[in-house]
């Protein structure tokens, strides 16, 4: 597919929308000095042309008492259709909310939410099963912190989304879950259409996402942007960090970084970023010049992700 081009307009209304995807096609409208029909035409077209993948609820599932864990598989020997089938059996298993195939030491990438060992146990145990003798290498990290940054094309907004580990766990009622199921994946939700899925009045539903954002569960409503058709090439770039020593300055300067859209911290302080580039030699020289000015890190990996395959919240 070609690369999509943005002009100036295109460039404001995907950060709008970034900064909330519930935004209005009044207030959109508004913004950009177009008529809402035009602003229906341009989010039709964003979504036909595979720009914008969907718009997402942010959910901090720390909060909720879940535990986040990334899974590196390497699979050798396995022919299409059969890894085709069996990666329908796991986009299946509850807990996978993220899967991406990947290029470099492993090939594909998994994420994990689980609330406790057993949970995890359980799901590692059914994808060990599905793979089998396919997996020659396997590598895990625990996180503990997610930073997500806004797109940024024109504007210099550098406010972060921060997803932590809390020890403040809290409970909520089976409607709000049935609620976040329902807006996880679908941030442009329609509050009457809710209340007919969920058989529940609108002011209802209303209440009680009021009562979600106001506790911080839901942190921001999103686009998922396809990089790749902006003609971005997307790396992990797992950075190991030498025993011992901070990485408060390496984090305030990803935070500033335009082509930085998400970060993690895993438990033992090493980080993972999501790194966007034109090229391979672009990233190469913005790595070289990050150790090298950045002596905590001791040692990098590359991750290049090929494919989205999966990605849901709870």
């Amino acid at each position: 597919m070609d690369k999509f081009k943005l002009n100036h307009k295109n460039k404001i209304l995907l950060e709008l929308l970034d900064a909330n995807s519930r935004s209005t096609l009044g207030f959109l409208a508004e913004k950009l000095n177009l008529s809402k029909q035009a602003i229906r035409i341009k989010l039709k077209n964003f979504i036909q042309k595979e720009l914008v993948l969907n718009y997402i609820s942010i959910v901090d599932f720390f909060k909720l008492g879940y535990n986040n864990m990334h899974l590196y598989l390497m699979l050798q020997g396995i022919d299409k259709e059969t890894y085709n089938k069996k990666i329908e059996d796991i986009k299946k298993l509850r807990g996978i909310v993220w899967i991406a195939e990947l290029f470099g030491e492993s090939n594909l990438g998994i994420s994990i939410l689980y609330k406790n060992t057993l949970e995890l146990s359980d799901i590692l145990d059914k994808t060990n099963k599905i793979f089998g003798s396919f997996i020659i290498r396997r590598e895990t990290h625990l996180i503990n912190k997610h930073f997500i940054s806004r797109i940024n094309f024109v504007s210099q907004d550098s406010k972060i989304i921060e997803l932590n580990h809390d020890k403040n766990i809290l409970n909520i009622e089976k409607l709000d879950e049935k609620i976040l199921s329902e807006i996880k994946n679908n941030a442009r939700f329609n509050y009457l259409d809710l209340s007919i899925k969920l058989k529940k009045k609108p002011e209802t539903i209303k209440k009680h996402i009021l009562s979600l954002e106001n506790k911080k569960i839901i942190k921001s409503y999103k686009l998922l942007l396809n990089y790749n058709r902006l003609g971005y090439l997307w790396h992990l770039c797992i950075l190991n960090i030498v025993p011992g020593r901070g990485i408060s300055n390496l984090l305030n300067y990803f935070k500033q970084e335009k082509r930085i859209p998400f970060v993690s911290i895993t438990i033992e302080n090493n980080i993972i970023i999501d790194f966007l580039s034109r090229d391979y030699q672009e990233l190469k020289e913005f790595l070289n010049l990050l150790k090298e000015k950045n002596k905590e890190i001791e040692s990098y990996k590359i991750l290049n992700v090929e494919k989205l395959i999966k990605l849901k919240e709870i």
